[in-house]
């Protein structure tokens, strides 16, 4: 109850609550501009508020955002370089905000000492959402077999256009289920245990069943790098994440295989092929790497991968899209190396302390350490995931990496007495209301900017050229292929 007596943690919530519902309930809910554009929206306004309750509540030179300074001037500078385009700020300031909201809420959190507790209320409010998803999904499912599953390929994953925006979500939430049971353990919260079995046993027969390879192979690898980390530490979570991907296949064999072709003997089938082919990215990726050495280390702008004329032979032959299936291309490609040089120092820096908090604990597990394991794994596997997909682009995606992205910084910062944390939050109350006030107008800028932005490509998409082109995505917009130069339409 402490915890809620806070208006500046009941608001923390009630935005992650406000994210979590938005990526998977948006299809379901009344949506003015369509749900990827809403869920965009969201982001957006989601970001302003959590960089103001940052800047309200800790004192700035106290909060490590200089640490941020060179990716922000990457950004910076790729806006700059982008000025032709009338939208050259909507994208660089995105991911500004992106990255400065983790680092003042996860400083915020960790000044109260609430990384414990704000992560049960995380990983609370997503396991409620996630297990109505389930319930929809697995009610969808029965729907289908009343058509013979002709339908269950359209309907699946449920409010996701495309499997890949829905495995975003997966490799994110699905090493956080087992803290759910080690949260709550004892024969009290039996009805508990089984909502989170349900829920992870339909998300892995998902993820097994629309083959998601970028989210199995990035979990996999995270795993093992959190093994190697917080050895034995890591063996409660491991056992029920076993447990929960064993439900999973065993769900994935009845529902995938036992029940359309044992029991109803449906012509159609559900299993999959394993595909082992990298599905058209390494064009995209021969022309990132291309565009990203014209203008070395500063990239060719904000939004080039959409403006710019072509370069590789082998991008012209392939079929478009609105990014190039790879996070660290596409930023070295339009903000330049500087870019991949700053995330990369953040990373070795984040990973020093990763490191610095596994060695701090003991043999035995506590709730930090339980937590700081599951955050980890969906830290790492999110950007392994990044390396083939647009894990940072969509924001449902966005969404959720907010959330897991400050529990985890939190939690790697290093432990400091009372008095030194009271000394980082900020007593006086007209300067911190001053720097609010004057981003509040920076901010109804810039979101008038991303509103221009998309009056501007609904309009375009009406034209022939658009419609033409609609294949292009994702982008900032679902509808990623605007601005564009007319070598990007196809004749």
């Amino acid at each position: 109850m402490t915890l809620l007596m806070n208006y500046k943690n009941i608001l923390l919530c009630c935005i992650w609550f406000v994210m979590l519902s938005m990526t998977f309930f948006s299809d379901f809910i009344p949506t003015p501009h369509g749900a990827y554009a809403d869920q965009r929206f969201i982001l957006c306004l989601s970001l302003i508020l959590l960089v103001a309750l940052g800047m309200h509540s800790i004192k700035l030179r106290s909060s490590k955002v200089i640490i941020l300074i060179p990716l922000i001037g990457s950004f910076i500078i790729g806006g700059l370089m982008s000025f032709n385009n009338p939208f050259n700020w909507v994208e660089p300031v995105l991911y500004c905000l992106f990255f400065v909201a983790i680092v003042l809420i996860g400083h915020y959190i960790f000044v109260h000492n609430m990384q414990v507790d704000l992560s049960r209320v995380f990983i609370v409010l997503s396991v409620i959402v996630c297990f109505f998803y389930a319930s929809l999904t697995l009610m969808l499912y029965v729907f289908s077999l009343e058509q013979n599953l002709a339908t269950f390929a359209d309907v699946m994953p449920a409010g996701f256009v495309n499997i890949r925006y829905w495995s975003h979500t997966a490799t994110w939430l699905l090493p956080l289920f087992p803290l759910a049971i080690l949260y709550y353990h004892g024969s009290k919260y039996r009805i508990w245990h089984c909502m989170v079995m349900f829920t992870a046993a339909i998300w892995w027969w998902l993820a097994i069943h629309m083959m998601s390879r970028g989210s199995i192979f990035s979990l996999s690898i995270a795993t093992l790098i959190i093994l190697i980390m917080f050895k034995s530490l890591a063996l409660p979570w491991l056992k029920l994440m076993l447990v929960y991907l064993a439900l999973g296949i065993l769900t994935w064999f009845l529902l995938s295989y036992v029940v359309p072709e044992w029991i109803l003997n449906l012509e159609t089938t559900l299993l999959r092929e394993v595909n082992t082919s990298t599905s058209g990215r390494l064009p995209l990726w021969e022309e990132a790497w291309a565009m990203s050495l014209q203008n070395f280390p500063f990239g060719m702008g904000a939004q080039s991968w959409l403006t710019h004329e072509l370069i590789s032979e082998s991008y012209k032959a392939s079929h478009k899209f609105g990014h190039p299936h790879n996070m660290y291309l596409m930023w070295a490609a339009e903000y330049g190396w500087l870019c991949i040089m700053s995330l990369l120092g953040l990373v070795i820096w984040a990973l020093w302390k990763l490191k610095r908090q596994a060695a701090s604990f003991s043999k035995t597990s506590t709730p930090k350490s339980e937590v700081l394991i599951a955050f980890s794994v969906a830290v790492f596997a999110g950007f392994i995931h990044a390396s083939v997909s647009a894990v940072l682009i969509v924001p449902a995606s966005m969404m959720l990496a907010l959330g897991v992205l400050t529990v985890f910084w939190s939690l790697i910062l290093p432990d400091l007495d009372n008095t030194h944390k009271i000394d980082l939050t900020s007593t006086s109350k007209v300067k911190p209301l001053f720097f609010v006030l004057v981003f509040g107008l920076f901010a109804m800028i810039w979101l008038l900017n991303v509103w221009n932005y998309h009056q501007a490509m609904v309009a375009d998409l009406a034209t022939e050229e658009g419609a033409r082109a609609q294949y292009m995505m994702p982008r900032f917009w679902v509808y990623g292929n605007y601005p564009r130069p007319d070598s990007l339409i196809e004749k």
